[in-house]
């Protein structure tokens, strides 16, 4: 009986460290809000899926350069990153055989402000409603696409 209840009580450690380590990560990153706004050009029927990514480095376009970025950001595979530019824009890259530029249309642009990105970029997370460009594109080799962001998380320090 004795051995019984040791074995619950030590599964019942072992079950409360698991969710405090789930919570713990939970914490790891600071939600920014986003505005929902629909891209200029884009209607109902344009969608083309949602997307979530994780562990992508967003970059000051002022601090770094566009070769920076993409060297910092490449995992042995591929470069995935995001940067802001001093006019607020915010854009997403993923350089693997395809280049795809994702235009976001709802960045949150007060906030990146405020936020002291360093050179070597910071971690984020973020969700969104992936759709076609405004824009015609001719280039084979280069998808372009806008993004309504849902979530955006910067990962704290």
């Amino acid at each position: 009986m004795k051995s019984v209840m040791k074995i619950l009580i030590l599964c019942g450690v072992f079950l409360f460290m698991a969710f405090g380590c789930e919570k713990e990560r939970a914490d790891e990153y600071e939600d920014i809000p986003v505005q929902y706004a629909k891209c200029p050009c884009n209607h109902d029927t344009d969608f083309v899926k949602k997307i979530s990514y994780e562990n992508v480095l967003l970059f000051d376009s002022a601090k770094t350069t566009f070769n920076q970025m993409e060297k910092l950001s490449f995992n042995g595979e591929y470069s995935e990153f995001l940067y802001y530019t001093e006019n607020g824009s915010l854009q997403f890259r993923s350089i693997r055989s395809m280049h795809r530029i994702v235009t976001v249309c709802n960045p949150p642009t007060k906030a990146l402000k405020k936020i002291m990105i360093p050179d070597e970029g910071i971690i984020v997370k973020f969700e969104g409603e992936l759709y076609p460009s405004c824009e015609e594109n001719f280039i084979m080799e280069i998808i372009y696409e806008n993004l309504v962001l849902t979530t955006f998380k910067i990962k704290k320090r």
